[in-house]
């Protein structure tokens, strides 16, 4: 009797968590996790979820978070969608998005006074869709200045050798992330006007005094 007793109570011990797991929820649809679970990282909060079996199989990922969509997802024009949580993370207008690239610029140049003037009235920010930044990084003949995808500065001599810089950003990302790629590219625009010809440093130190300023500007 004692040692059935003994075998009932090893049996719960050992699917206790089991069960403790199936009976938990799926942060996709709100459904018990069932029998097959699949452990996911959440890209935006940086941890891992458990997402049911048929939520694996939805074919929508969240561009922010990576994670299946099912319910109240939001669509943009140019494919990427984002679920409900993370929807409120983007700046999705482009006059708010140009008013924090304005603040940046502004911020860069309080912060890095005494020590650079960054270009100012030949910067031309446009906010762009992913199709626009897709097609131009695809386009025969591209100069790519700056390996980053979310943004991109084409710094050009014009008449009576002026400097131009036409920058265009990622719309609908976080705010952090829009700061943070104003800044870069920026800081691209201020090595095309002040580096000197006869100086070559390779792309790794150029990135490297661009992420400086990015880190120790506006978005500390």
């Amino acid at each position: 009797m004692n040692s059935e007793r003994l075998v009932v109570i090893l049996i719960l011990f050992m699917l206790g968590p089991k069960a403790t797991l199936v009976a938990q929820k799926c942060p996709i649809c709100d459904s018990a996790l069932g029998v097959h679970q699949y452990r996911v990282r959440d890209q935006f909060a940086d941890e891992e979820k458990l997402i049911c079996g048929q939520c694996m199989l939805l074919k929508e990922r969240c561009f922010l978070c990576g994670l299946p969509v099912k319910n109240g997802l939001t669509r943009l024009r140019d494919g990427r969608v984002f679920c409900a949580r993370d929807v409120n993370e983007v700046v999705l207008s482009d006059d708010e998005a140009k008013c924090i690239c304005s603040g940046t610029k502004n911020a860069l140049g309080r912060i890095f006074s005494r020590f650079l003037t960054f270009p100012d009235t030949n910067v031309v920010i446009s906010m762009v869709d992913r199709v626009h930044m897709d097609g131009l990084f695809e386009s025969a003949g591209f100069d790519r200045q700056c390996p980053s995808v979310f943004g991109y500065v084409k710094s050009r001599i014009v008449e009576d050798e002026k400097w131009e810089h036409p920058i265009s950003i990622w719309n609908a990302v976080p705010k952090a992330r829009r700061t943070a790629t104003c800044a870069h590219e920026l800081t691209q625009c201020w090595l095309k006007e002040n580096l000197s010809p006869d100086r070559d440093p390779d792309r790794d130190a150029i990135e490297g005094f661009c992420e400086l300023h990015q880190c120790l500007g506006p978005v500390r």
